[in-house]
Order: structure tokens, then C-alpha cells, then sequence
């Protein structure tokens, strides 16, 4: 397993744009044949923060997603709506 953690600060007039663009990259990255996992998640105490877990096969199935152009897509129309966004990768112990 590949698990990618990506946290987001919209800024506080992007919050809906950007549900609504996250909803779409969602259902393509789910249609991947290495993805396991893809939830976002909104922070109850605070709007503007949003948290997606990614979880694939591998490193393959995640190279497999970067490639994709609806990433691309929505890394370029995402950029203008946050604040903030940090992206690790992990591995399980197990």
C-alpha cells in the first residue's frame, strides 16, 4: 500500500468552488484501477480546512493517478483556491 495525505486551507470565498471541484476529481481518481481509498474530509471546527487520504495498490497506482490530465486539471484550477496545502506519503508499517 501507498498512502497520500494532502491538507488544504481554502481561502475563506473558495470553500464551495472548491467542493465542488473536488467532488469531480474524486470520482475519476475512484474509477482507478490502484486506488483503493479517496476521502475528503472537512474539519467540523473550521470550513476553510479540508484533508484527503489517498490510498493505492502501490507506488505504481499513485504514479498512475499523477499522470492523469483530470489531476492536472485539478491542480491548476485548485491553486488559485487555497491558502495553504501540504502533501505527504507514507508507507504501513505492517
Amino acid at each position: 500500500m501507498f498512502v497520500v495525505v494532502a491538507e488544504f486551507m481554502m481561502k475563506p470565498d473558495k470553500v464551495d468552488a472548491f467542493k465542488a471541484r473536488v467532488a469531480g476529481h474524486t470520482a475519476n481518481s475512484r474509477k482507478e484501477k490502484g486506488c483503493v481509498a479517496f476521502t475528503v474530509h472537512q474539519a467540523p471546527d473550521d470550513p476553510r480546512h479540508f484533508f484527503i487520504y489517498e490510498v493505492y495498490r502501490d507506488r505504481g497506482g499513485f504514479d498512475f493517478h499523477v499522470a492523469q490530465d483530470y489531476l492536472q486539471a485539478f491542480r491548476k484550477d485548485s491553486a488559485e483556491m487555497y491558502q495553504t496545502r501540504t502533501v505527504k506519503f507514507w508507507n504501513p508499517l505492517d
